[in-house]
């Protein structure tokens, strides 16, 4: 692959790259969840280009890593939820059972 040319960014284009708004970015940036980047001049912030294509790719690789444990949480809990109508219905067979026998 061939290795793009590290640059400053400004605001617009990490935006872009990033997928979310202006709010969103400054309230991740104030939590420490995304890098603040460098403030040029007093209107002016930039960030290098490294650092918002690590952060997309944290983000990804968190992703993905969330999702296999979901999908594992959701196949255990899937797999009691069969356990248990399993076991209802084995009770529920029972008890026609016994309903059904003449008594004795």
């Amino acid at each position: 692959m061939e290795e793009i040319p590290r640059r400053l960014l400004r605001e617009k284009e990490v935006l872009s790259r990033v997928g979310f708004g202006k709010f969103k970015m400054r309230e991740l940036m104030k939590k420490g969840d995304f890098p603040s980047g460098i403030l040029l001049d007093l209107r002016c912030r930039v960030w290098p280009s490294d650092q918002i294509d690590n952060w997309i790719e944290k983000q990804i690789t968190d992703a993905q890593e969330t999702q296999g444990k979901l999908a594992a949480v959701t196949l255990a809990s899937a797999r009691a939820a069969v356990e248990a109508r399993r076991a209802k219905g084995t009770d529920a067979k029972r008890k026609a059972a016994r309903a059904a026998a003449p008594a004795a």
